[in-house]
């Protein structure tokens, strides 16, 4: 296996044996645990190796799963065995968040209710723009909860990250945006 990485991310190079290994090794697991879902191997459209390996089956903690929608379908863009950005909106918007969940898990202890508590909620990045943005005036939108990690400013540096809760999933969205933009991202929303 051999690693490249650039600015980008990063591209992995398995052996050539990896195909055959995993059709000797993994195909009978793999064909009962899809089974217990009513499924099989030609139902499944894309495969994703991590490096991780059994580390992720064997995990205590959060385990995080970042997915995007794309015009194929759901794509899995990153596994994260421990709390991931994707679920930042936990903090203001379940009875339980990630942290303490991930906190009571690796201490043995019963993990809390993770239901929402909220009908919608928005969480953008904040990335460093071209200049830095007013952490007053991102906290000025009302409705946002505005996290800043205490980290220096530079173009492309994740600085936060904004949440915005409430009843409407597109004025949480609006609203969350807006904040993030003061505080000085200049990422596009989708």
């Amino acid at each position: 296996m051999s690693w490249k990485i650039g600015s980008n991310g990063f591209v992995m190079t398995l052996s050539a044996r990896v195909p055959e290994l995993i059709k000797v090794h993994l195909r009978g697991w793999l064909e009962s645990w899809l089974q217990t879902m009513q499924l099989k191997i030609g139902d499944i459209g894309a495969w994703a190796v991590h490096p991780g390996g059994s580390r992720i089956v064997e995990a205590v903690g959060v385990v995080a799963v970042e997915l995007f929608h794309t015009r194929d379908g759901l794509v899995i863009n990153e596994i994260a065995l421990r709390p991931h950005n994707t679920g930042h909106w936990t903090i203001e918007g379940a009875l339980t968040s990630q942290f303490t969940n991930h906190l009571l898990a690796v201490r043995g202890a019963p993990l809390g209710p993770a239901d929402a508590i909220v009908k919608a909620a928005a969480m953008v990045n904040v990335v460093g723009g071209e200049a830095p943005g007013s952490l007053h005036n991102a906290q000025l939108v009302i409705g946002a909860h505005v996290h800043d990690y205490g980290k220096s400013w530079r173009p492309g540096r994740k600085l936060g990250h904004v949440t915005v809760v409430g009843d409407d999933l597109a004025d949480a969205h609006v609203r969350a945006w807006e904040s993030a933009r003061a505080y000085g991202t200049r990422t596009q929303e989708a």
